[in-house]
């Protein structure tokens, strides 16, 4: 089922920051679609582990965060996204939020067991997180959308859940129209081994994006499209990683965009991410025909009885429990809330002034107004790693409201 410390050091879940009243919520059966014969006990797809309980999956669902466009405006364009370690689908919200109107795509994102409600349910790992990627994507093929107009997006360790999921769909012969990755690692091993160098003795390379990757490459014309972002200053992944990945990959339709100013959890989300994502699929659409597709959601899907466990969840934006980065390299949530514009000066301060006090010879990274400078820099000059850390985010909020139920 993975090692216990493989997945101890990776995955960091935390009390739910949403309730199951989150706007653009749906309930995904466990086994939508997914043929037990064909998956059950085999580690190639690695999605359902031969001690699994199907009887009592076929029982469940999960929660997933479904922004769409309604019928006025449809897209054909649909992002499945997979988030990183120490956050939930509440924290997440704000940030798919604005790549949805940005990039004018539907966005499709999963609750991971033992994250958001999902709490309770147990210990994540590959085989559990692999098997809810493809019941989403068996969701959204029977809402008729395309599989060569679903895009796999992945953030940090939910890079490896998108590469595997386009490895196992490749496999099966069905292809995604792309494949976009922020802060990627080579494998989980390599990964570990930047913080030990006995690492490959304790952690199970539980996800590898470079064999996944190069099964979707060497195939000129056939290659699936590539997208890969990552800061110059993650402090976490190092960029060698994708530096690696795009060196050593043999694809015809790959791109890369380093931001400069870009941290690991610290990014502009249109600057950063929205910009190279829109040209990525202006330029590299897998296919200009078929028409813009209405989604229309059957009730079954807005059934919120999913868990057998009692939730144990805190009101959404109410409750931020503060998470510190460790050694392993898990996601600091607090660094993601930030970004909201919801946060209190107060629940920054304490990140800000730990970021500038390693940071203070550094004449791009000025105090913000919330602090007295440093350097006496003009406000007006703030660094944009700062005013991130103040919730200015350089694009302006969607002034129309959501439209994705």
């Amino acid at each position: 089922m993975g090692n216990t410390i493989s997945t101890t050091a990776l995955f960091h879940p935390n009390e739910s920051t949403y309730e199951d009243n989150l706007n653009g919520l749906v309930f995904i059966p466990e086994l939508m679609d997914i043929d037990v014969d064909t998956f059950l006990g085999n580690a190639t797809f690695e999605v359902l582990h031969k001690d699994d309980n199907i009887k009592e999956l076929k029982k469940k669902k999960f929660p997933a965060l479904f922004l769409y466009h309604p019928n006025e405006t449809k897209t054909k364009e649909t992002i499945m996204y997979y988030h990183s370690n120490s956050c939930d689908l509440g924290d997440i919200y704000e940030e798919l939020h604005y790549l949805y109107k940005y990039l004018h795509v539907n966005i499709l994102a999963i609750e991971y067991v033992g994250f958001g409600l999902c709490y309770l349910e147990g210990s994540t790992n590959q085989y559990n997180i692999n098997r809810r990627a493809l019941a989403a994507y068996n969701f959204l093929c029977s809402l008729n959308l395309k599989s060569e107009n679903i895009l796999l997006f992945g953030r940090s360790i939910g890079t490896g859940a998108a590469t595997k999921l386009a490895y196992i769909l490749k496999l099966l012969n069905k292809n995604v129209g792309g494949i976009i990755l922020h802060a990627p690692f080579i494998s989980i091993q390599k990964l570990a081994e930047d913080y030990t160098k006995y690492a490959s003795y304790f952690i199970e390379n539980i996800y590898d994006n470079y064999k996944n990757l190069t099964v979707l490459s060497n195939n000129n014309d056939l290659d699936t499209p590539i997208l890969i972002i990552h800061g110059q200053k993650d402090e976490v992944i190092n960029i060698y990683h994708s530096q690696f990945l795009i060196e050593n990959l043999k694809n015809k339709f790959i791109q890369h965009s380093y931001p400069e100013d870009s941290y690991h959890n610290e990014y502009y989300i249109i600057d950063d991410l929205g910009i190279p994502i829109k040209s990525f699929i202006k330029t590299f659409r897998k296919t200009e025909q078929g028409e813009p597709v209405e989604i229309v959601i059957p009730k079954n899907f807005l059934i919120k009885k999913f868990v057998e466990s009692k939730k144990k969840t805190v009101s959404h934006g109410i409750k931020k429990k503060k998470v510190e980065q460790n050694e392993e390299g898990n996601d600091n949530v607090n660094q993601l809330k930030k970004r909201s514009k919801e946060l209190k000066h107060k629940e920054s301060k304490h990140n800000e002034s730990k970021h500038n006090e390693s940071k203070h010879n550094e004449s791009k990274h000025n105090e913000s107004k919330h602090n007295e400078s440093k350097h006496n820099e003009p406000k007006d000059n703030e660094s944009k790693h700062n005013e991130s850390k103040h919730n200015k985010p350089k694009y302006n909020e969607p002034k129309d409201n959501e439209n994705n139920q």
